[in-house]
């Protein structure tokens, strides 16, 4: 593969390499849990997936500030012990690293 020439490649990683989307969504249905919340459907909570999260999480939680600030840490704390591990590298994505490497490329 060739590298285009370039010699330095800056990747974002959320959404360009890996697909978070399964561990988003399990964090926010465990902070609207644990605070006793009505979960949207699917489709409405990934609409949250991009905005800020407390801007997403305002009208489910009465737009109190209090509340908005301890989903957040209960998302937080749950992203840290398992979200994170619902991440999934896109296919296609760790062979096309591999080979831009390999080919000089400084992966950034």
């Amino acid at each position: 593969m060739s590298h285009g020439g370039f010699d330095h490649w800056f990747f974002d990683l959320d959404g360009t390499l890996i697909d978070s989307s399964a561990g988003i969504l399990a964090c926010l249905r465990f902070a609207l849990t644990t605070l006793g919340r009505k979960i949207p459907d699917e489709a409405h909570l990934r609409g949250w997936i991009g905005p800020p999260l407390r801007t997403s999480l305002a009208p489910s939680l009465d737009h109190d500030a209090a509340l908005i600030e301890q989903a957040v840490q209960l998302y937080l704390h749950h992203m840290d012990e398992a979200g994170w591990r619902n991440y999934r590298i896109f296919d296609g994505i760790e062979d096309a690293l591999r080979e831009l490497h390999a080919n000089g490329a400084r992966l950034c």
